[in-house]
């Protein structure tokens, strides 16, 4: 707690500077369970203690005070106020102060519970000329450009990773196998494993979403303007959706251009391992990809009904990683499913509507 007290204070008298700023937005995201927990453990120690009450017209006009101090301004909202001369000072400035820090220096994060039992929404939104860097509970780091806003729910890393984009951000995601990176904008999904990519909504009817490193595969949903099959992106690629003219353009990095071939081969090692033993793929055919993770596992991978040419796969596999979690992966990534049948593992293409 002592770290939030000084960041705050710093905040209070100004003398934070705009990296503390940001400093305090991100940690103000990841952290706010664990505070508000201290400071709850704090009141009830206060409390114990107190002085006089502190009534309720006098709470009022203390905040009502510093709002005024901070021109802040807030939706009405029914408050049960605290009976103690440090519960109010220190709630009412510690809301009021990161709420005027959040609003007016760096973006804004605002909370709503639309329903019993529904998970509070989120949103970091960026009102100033500079671009925003925060990170997210997981660790990914988002670079928000100026008016534009990130939507997600206070449970994100716990079942899912998703968040809803308005405007442009770069996303540096951290590598899960069991949670996929899902950001929808403009009624698209891109979704990713471990990767950086950047998404553009500025211009009106418009989506561009740019790999620059990884793997990534961009879909339609109901709320898009035009349909579009699944798009995979490497890294340098970029998708162009105009849904005003209901155009769809993929742009690819064009290849570098092949050395003349050796009259002799250079053999590969069976497995393409690193130093530490985990497998790594990079833009891998498919096949091969299957032929690594079914050597490794000790296991028959059959691909039935299905083409795997032109299909490849770039990732890598830790090797605590279990034979589910690698055929997850590269069969959600290669829009692929997997089924175990007497003692081997079928793949075959996902059929429209399989999720």
């Amino acid at each position: 707690m002592d770290s939030i007290r000084k960041a705050i204070a710093a905040f209070w008298n100004g003398t934070a500077t705009k990296n503390e700023q940001q400093q305090l937005l991100s940690d103000l995201i990841t952290r706010h369970k664990e505070w508000r927990s201290a400071l709850a453990e704090e009141f009830d120690d206060t409390a114990n203690h107190a002085d006089a009450p502190l009534g309720e017209q006098k709470s009022a006009e203390l905040l009502q005070h510093i709002h005024t101090r901070l021109d802040v301004r807030r939706e009405p909202v029914h408050i049960q106020w605290w009976k103690t001369k440090w519960a109010v000072a220190a709630t009412a400035i510690l809301s009021c102060a990161v709420s005027w820090y959040l609003l007016n220096v760096t973006g804004q994060v605002k909370e709503s519970t639309p329903g019993y039992a529904e998970a509070v929404m989120r949103q970091v939104s960026n009102p100033g000329s500079d671009t925003l860097h925060f990170k997210m509970p997981d660790g990914s780091s988002i670079s928000l450009s100026p008016s534009s806003t990130v939507s997600y729910t206070d449970d994100y890393g716990l079942t899912a990773r998703a968040l809803t984009l308005e405007g442009e951000a770069k996303f540096t995601v951290v590598r899960d196998t069991a949670l996929p990176f899902v950001v929808s904008a403009n009624g698209y999904t891109t979704t990713a494993l471990g990767t950086a990519f950047v998404i553009d909504t500025r211009q009106t009817g418009k989506t561009l979403v740019r790999l620059l490193t990884g793997k990534v595969v961009v879909r339609s949903t109901k709320a898009s303007l035009v349909a579009m099959e699944d798009t995979f992106l490497l890294p340098g690629d970029e998708v162009q959706i105009n849904g005003i003219e209901g155009a769809v353009a993929v742009k690819r990095k064009p290849k570098a251009a092949q050395a003349p071939k050796s009259p002799i081969k250079a053999l590969r090692p069976a497995v393409p391992l690193d130093t530490t033993g985990a497998l790594q793929f990079e833009q891998t055919p498919l096949a091969a990809v299957f032929d690594h993770v079914a050597a490794r596992m000790k296991t028959t991978i059959v691909v039935t009904k299905t083409d795997l040419k032109g299909l490849s796969f770039t990732g890598s596999f830790e090797l605590t990683d279990s034979l589910e979690v690698m055929l997850s992966v590269i069969c959600q990534m290669n829009d692929l499913v997997h089924e175990y049948q007497d003692g081997q593992v079928i793949i075959r293409k996902k059929q429209t509507g399989t999720q």
